[in-house]
Parts: C-alpha cells; structure tokens; sequence
C-alpha cells in the first residue's frame, strides 16, 4: 500500500512482519501450554507407534518423531514446529509479490495482526506447513501458466510441493485437486500450448505419492483407504463449516483487520487491472471453492481455511493498494492500525495461552497423578473429553466415557482410571456399576482409581 518514495520499503515491511510474528510465537511457546488435543495425538503416535489413528497424516507423525530428539516436554516437541510454522508468511510474501511487491509485504504484515493464525505458529500441526507448500504452489501456478508462452518445465516444481503437502495433510489432495481444476478453468489455452510440462508435473506427483498409496494399501487394503478415512473423520452436519465460516463473528474468528479485506478480495475480480485479472480470478475462485467445500463438509475451524485466508487477503490488498494509491493520509493510518494490531497481539496471545494453561491445570494434576499411580502399569482412563492430553500425559490408554463397552478386556493387571474434565465431570455411581467396579478412590485433579 505505501508507495516506494516513503521511508518503508516492501522488504522492510515483509521483516518487521516477520520479527512480529516470530516474537509472537516464541512468547506463546516459552508460556508452554499443555498440548492440545490434535498435539497430543502425534506426540502419542510419534512415541510409541502401538495407537492407531490412520486419518492423523505420516508426514505430521514424522515431525512430531523429529521432535522428540528434543525431549517429551511441550517446549520440546513444539521447536520444529516454532521453525516450519515461519514458512506460512515467507510463502505468503512469495505468492503476493506476484501481484506486487507491497501486495505481498502488507498482506504478510495483516496476516500478523490475526490471533488466528499466530496461536497455530508454535503447535505441533500440520495447518501452517501444509498451508505454506500450497502457497508456493499456487506462486509457481501463476508464474509458470500466465507467461504468453505457456508453461516451462520449471512447473515441476509444483509436485514435489503438492506431495508435502498431502504428506502432512490428507486434506490437501483436495486442495491439490481444486488448484488443477481452477488452473484449468483460468488458464486453458496456456495448457494446451504447452501440455508437457503439465503431464511431467502430474507423473512426478503420483511417483511421490506412490510410497503413501503404497502404505495406505498396507494398512487398509487399499490404495486410497487413507483418504477415506480421513473423509469419513472429518465429515460432519452438512453445512456445519459454513454456519461457522459465515455467521461466527469475523472479528473474533478471523481477525480484528482481516474481514474488511477479505471482502475486498472478493470483489478483486472486478477490480484487478487487466495483466492481474487471471491471476486475481485463480486465487478468488481457489478461495471461494475452498470455503464452499470445507464448510459443507467439515466442522468449521478456522485452521482448515488458512489459505483461503491468505489467498482473500492477497486479492484484498490489491484492491485496496488500487483505491488509496494517492492518499497518503489513508496509508498511514492503515499502516497505523496494522501496527497497532501487532502490539495488540503481542499482548493478546500471551493472555489467550495463560488462560488455556490455567483452564486445563486439574488435568495436567489428574494425568500426574495416575502416572504416579499406575507406575508403569498397564493402564485406561476414561473421561468424556480430551482424550489425546490424557493419554499423553498419564501414559494410559484412553476411554471415552460412552464407550467403555466396547473396549476389548484389558490385561488383569491393567489399572482403570476415571478422570472428570473442567465442565465435563466423571459421574461415578452409574460408571461403577458400568464397568463393574466395586469402589472409586479419589486422586488429585479430579482423578479416582476404580477398583474391581
């Protein structure tokens, strides 16, 4: 948005934007909350490889086994993630400068203004790597397909880029799928100038992902078994996503600057230029289609559309830039408010992760306490919620509290646990004659010890 004869330059801006967020990040992963549910499931699959969740992506699991040469602890297992998670707004930049350099620094820089995004930078997820592969992709896309000659063989690229990604998000072969379909539907006559390129790209691509059908063939019979695991897990109420995407109040879900943005960038089709208007119309359509299938058909979290964020606010700022170029006074105080929300956030973040430590604190004292119990005794808790924290924590396999039926006999040694959760608690009489116990001796958090 600022113009070059100013103090700042893109580059400048791209770094400050940079230094926030990776202020921001270490603050959050110095505090060291518990991990969170999705956490805790890798750091268990990473640790003992005996549960089986095959919906959780191998490439995560990977991370998550590179970050246990750390240590077990949160600070330990989260420092590949702290190091991956800055790919996301070097990505950004990447794929922003393709609609001018200023486009690309201020929309890292607003990207850094959302708690939304910062909150995931240091956790052990796959949202802002998988996100960052898919970014560089959709920049090598545009590169390679709006040249006047057609594409080079410099679109290889894209494969090796879209297979990370599908490694460590399952998700993202859908992505992967949308990018061709858009690419396609934009660029048409450039693929068919020059196909070849497009088909080496795609070979390479099923080559690299031969080791993951090779694996997912293994596990479940067949090659895309993975896949559709992964589907039937993360489908919810149809329609459940968009009420969230679309109702949910877009200053608290997306960010206090971003919504304005985003909505520019939905009319950025009509105000992009002429040379941007592809390349407007791919990232818009990739952003819209990608907002229409996940809220169809997932639950709704804001770390699902980090993309489609991006890709919104890329066509936004571009938009923007195109109506203000003249007006210093509005650029400054844009440039203002983008400053203020990186103060705010600086404070914002460090208060959001406090609050979860300290929310979660009897189920850290519960999980010590039947760890100490248990003492490395075969061992099941049961609880209603937070599942993966309780097995990471105390070591036990966990139970939810409406299914303890259907879990096979447990060795005769094996303890039994059952934990309450903050507004969540353990009813102890009808768990009793449930699981057919004879007694529940209290432990610390919330904890007791069921005899049989």
């Amino acid at each position: 948005m600022l113009p070059p004869s100013m103090q700042f330059t893109p580059r400048r801006v791209v770094l400050a934007s940079m230094a926030v967020w990776f202020l921001c990040v270490v603050t959050q992963w110095l505090i060291g909350p518990p991990l969170s549910s999705d956490e805790a499931a890798y750091a268990i699959l990473a640790r003992d490889g005996q549960t089986i969740w095959l919906y959780r992506p191998i490439g995560t699991i990977a991370i998550a086994q590179i970050a246990l040469f750390f240590g077990t602890s949160e600070h330990a297992l989260r420092v590949p993630s702290v190091v991956l998670g800055m790919a996301f707004p070097l990505g950004l930049a990447l794929l922003g400068n393709r609609f001018g350099r200023w486009t690309g620094a201020w929309a890292v820089a607003l990207i850094v203004t959302s708690h939304t995004f910062l909150m995931r930078g240091f956790q052990l997820l796959n949202d802002l790597p998988a996100g960052a592969c898919l970014l560089v992709t959709a920049a090598v896309l545009i590169d390679e397909l709006d040249r006047p000659g057609g594409p080079t063989y410099r679109l290889v690229w894209c494969a090796p880029l879209c297979a990370m990604a599908i490694y460590l998000r399952y998700g993202a072969v859908l992505v992967v799928a949308t990018f061709a379909g858009v690419a396609l539907l934009v660029w048409w006559r450039s693929l068919l100038r020059h196909p070849w390129p497009v088909l080496a790209a795609v070979l390479l691509l099923v080559l690299l992902l031969a080791p993951l059908a090779a694996y997912s063939h293994a596990r479940t019979g067949t090659l895309l078994g993975v896949f559709e695991i992964a589907r039937e897990r993360a489908t919810f109420s149809t329609g459940q996503g968009l009420h969230r995407f679309l109702l949910s109040n877009p200053f608290l879900f997306y960010g206090a600057l971003l919504p304005p943005i985003m909505l520019v960038g939905i009319a950025g089709v009509v105000l992009a230029p002429g040379p941007e208007r592809r390349r407007t119309i791919f990232v818009v359509l990739l952003a819209l289609a990608m907002v229409i299938w996940l809220g169809l058909f997932s639950d709704g979290s804001a770390r699902f559309l980090f993309v489609a964020i991006a890709f919104l606010v890329i066509a936004g700022v571009r938009g923007v830039a195109l109506g203000i170029a003249r007006h210093r006074v509005v650029i400054r105080a844009l440039a203002g408010l983008v400053v203020a929300g990186w103060l705010t956030m600086l404070v914002v973040c460090a208060i959001v992760q406090r609050t979860i430590t300290e929310r979660l604190g009897d189920v850290m004292v519960a999980s010590a306490a039947i760890r100490q119990d248990a003492a490395g005794r075969p061992c099941y808790a049961i609880a209603r919620n937070w599942l993966p924290q309780l097995m990471w924590y105390s070591g036990c396999q966990g139970v939810k509290a409406h299914s303890w039926t259907r879990i096979t006999p447990s060795p005769p040694e094996a303890r039994w646990y059952a934990v309450s959760m903050p507004g969540l608690p353990v009813e102890v009489a009808p768990l009793l004659a449930t699981v057919h116990a004879s007694s529940a001796t209290p432990l610390d958090g919330g904890a007791y010890l069921l005899a049989h």
